[in-house]
């Protein structure tokens, strides 16, 4: 279910997809967004194009790579740069990231800091036709991610081998790399706030709005150590 709106209005309205359902959505563009469906037929994520003032979704579309299986392995998150005109897909369980230009065509595949580079994760046997389901929780590598400018920041789920656990426990580290060919710049942390660590989060040149449940925080990136 896609809806779009009038932040002048306050009104929203539902656009006809086609049948088509998405479990992830990232608006490019206008009037073009991103959408990610599961392809009942190839039995895997994919990537498409949906123009959302008409709803009509089209060619072309990206496989994202199978592991483990086609669904739980591919799962991550959808993020856009304006500035860049890129589209990023970022794994939740192994340490890759895309970047794919409007017509979603890999320009490159990038990697985190961590070294986990398969999926960790255990898919039962099928219970009654296609359904499945993890026999086990997925162990996380990235968290969260957004893009801004030429930065792609990705909140890492592993601490790294000379981090300080307690730091790592009280906070979100977030690793920043460079969208044009996905180099490591540099991390930092984002402080939890009443003991709860964020849960999502997005960045605006040099402000970072974060979110903790129903509160809403904005930190200036210079002053994140």
């Amino acid at each position: 279910r896609i809806l779009s709106g009038d932040l002048s209005n306050k009104k929203l309205s539902e656009i006809a997809t086609a049948h088509v359902s998405s479990s992830l959505a990232a608006l490019m563009n206008p009037p073009f967004a991103a959408i990610r469906i599961y392809d009942t037929i190839q039995k895997q994520n994919t990537l498409m194009q949906i123009d959302h003032h008409t709803g009509i979704v089209s060619a072309p579309t990206h496989n994202l790579e199978k592991q483990v299986d086609g669904f739980f392995s591919t799962d991550g998150l959808l993020c856009y740069s304006k500035n860049e005109r890129a589209l990023f897909y970022v794994y939740y369980y192994r340490n890759q990231f895309l970047r794919l230009d409007t017509n979603l065509t890999v320009v490159f595949k990038g990697k985190t800091l961590d070294s986990i580079s398969r999926a960790r994760i255990t898919v039962s046997p099928k219970l009654t036709g296609d359904i499945v389901k993890l026999s086990s929780p997925p162990a996380f590598v990235n968290r969260m991610a957004c893009a801004d400018g030429n930065k792609l920041f990705i909140q890492s789920a592993v601490p790294a081998d000379n981090e300080n656990t307690r730091t790592f426990v009280s906070n979100s580290v977030v690793d920043v790399f460079a969208t044009d060919d996905g180099h490591y710049l540099h991390s930092f942390y984002i402080p939890s706030y009443r003991e709860s660590k964020v849960t999502d989060f997005r960045v605006s040149g040099n402000k970072l709005v974060a979110l903790y449940g129903n509160v809403m925080l904005v930190y200036d990136l210079h002053l994140i150590p």
